[in-house]
This record gives C-alpha cells, sequence and structure tokens, in this order.
C-alpha cells in the first residue's frame, strides 16, 4: 500500500536500488540476531524494503515495454522472480557447510555487493524516471 501510494518521479531508480537495499541490510542484521522473536519482527520489516523493490521493478518495466509484448515480458518477469525460491537450496547447503549464521549472511552480502556495483557504474539505473521520456 506504501509503494503504490510513493510517486517517485525522478527518484524511481533510487527507490529500486534503496529498496534492495534495505532487504539486504536487514537481512544481514537478521542473520545475527540474538532472538527468534527480533528476527521474525526484523525480518518483516526487510521484506517491506522487498515489496519497495519489487514494486518499482514493475512499474519500471510496465512503463518501458511497448504495449504488445508487455504480456510476454510480464510473464518472464513474474517467472525470475518466483525463481528466488530456489535460494533457500542454496542457503541451506551453505549453513549446514558454514553454520547458519554464516550462511545466511553470504546472501545479502552478495546482493550488496552487486547493489553497489550497479549503483556506481550505472547512471541509467540510478536515474531512472516514472516518466521514460525523463530518463539520462
Amino acid at each position: 500500500m506504501v509503494a503504490g501510494r510513493i510517486s517517485p518521479g525522478r527518484r524511481l531508480g533510487w527507490l529500486i536500488l534503496g529498496g534492495a537495499t534495505s532487504f539486504s541490510a536487514i537481512m544481514l542484521v537478521v542473520s545475527n540476531s540474538p532472538s527468534l522473536g527480533l528476527g521474525m519482527v526484523l525480518a518483516a520489516v526487510a521484506h517491506f524494503g522487498n515489496g519497495l523493490f519489487n514494486i518499482s521493478a514493475i512499474v519500471a518495466v510496465q512503463l518501458r515495454v511497448p504495449e504488445d509484448i508487455r504480456g510476454r515480458v510480464m510473464g518472464v518477469f513474474a517467472i525470475s522472480q518466483s525463481v528466488g525460491i530456489l535460494g533457500g537450496l542454496w542457503t541451506g547447503t551453505l549453513a549446514t557447510l558454514v553454520g547458519l549464521r554464516m550462511g545466511m549472511m553470504i546472501g545479502p552480502a552478495i546482493m550488496l555487493l552487486m547493489i553497489v556495483t550497479i549503483f556506481v557504474t550505472q547512471r541509467k539505473v540510478r536515474n531512472l524516471h516514472e516518466d521514460p521520456a525523463h530518463d539520462r
């Protein structure tokens, strides 16, 4: 509901990267949470950032894809989003090999590294605008 009320305007790219960053950073904290209750609360907060990322990314794709292929593109987009469930497989394997906390930290750490790389090297992503005509 919050993401739907936010009109990012010229800051759409920042909202996408910010949502992904907040999710990953908070999940790092979750992996080191001293209690299950606190971890669950933090995970809920982290998924708020994940929702902001997903909704903003869908808006960006919808606004930039030609209408005649939008359904197909969104179908592929939806499939790629559901592949994230497979992260549990490698996270579980890592947790078995290096311990639960470290296993849970590796994924968010990789994501933060990727987000920083995109932020630093991809000006076009940073400068995404709600109106594609204003992208720089």
